[in-house]
């Protein structure tokens, strides 16, 4: 059995334009509601993205736009475990001292992510 990837590409389509941003955000939001885990801060931002900037895009745009959604998802889970690596360090090398590490923490991020909100 093969896969016509056109005909799916246009079903695909045929269907989502008799959708609207609204109906797709509160399946979107459903979706998530089963998942009780806390959302990063790339997920909130991407999943406020379609009420930020309500238009459509075509398939292969939303394709592109969900490649680069994930690569940010993977460096941001390696970010965060150069971050948890680099406090494990940080409180073997002082003995255990966690206030250290804490404290230190935002040296680190603005040293390693250049800190700044922009």
């Amino acid at each position: 059995m093969s896969l016509d990837l056109d005909k799916l590409e246009n079903k695909l389509d045929e269907a989502l334009s008799n959708e609207t941003t609204e109906s797709l955000n509160k399946f979107l939001n459903d979706k998530r509601m089963k998942n009780n885990k806390q959302q990063t801060a790339l997920e909130i931002f991407w999943n406020q993205l379609p009420e930020i900037l309500p238009f459509t895009v075509d398939t292969a745009t939303a394709v592109k736009l969900d490649e680069a959604y994930q690569q940010a998802k993977e460096l941001e889970k390696q970010q965060h475990a150069t971050t948890w690596d680099k406090a494990m360090d940080n409180l073997d090398s002082r003995g255990g001292n966690m206030v250290r590490a804490w404290v230190d923490f935002d040296d680190y991020f603005n040293e390693t992510y250049g800190g700044g909100n922009k």
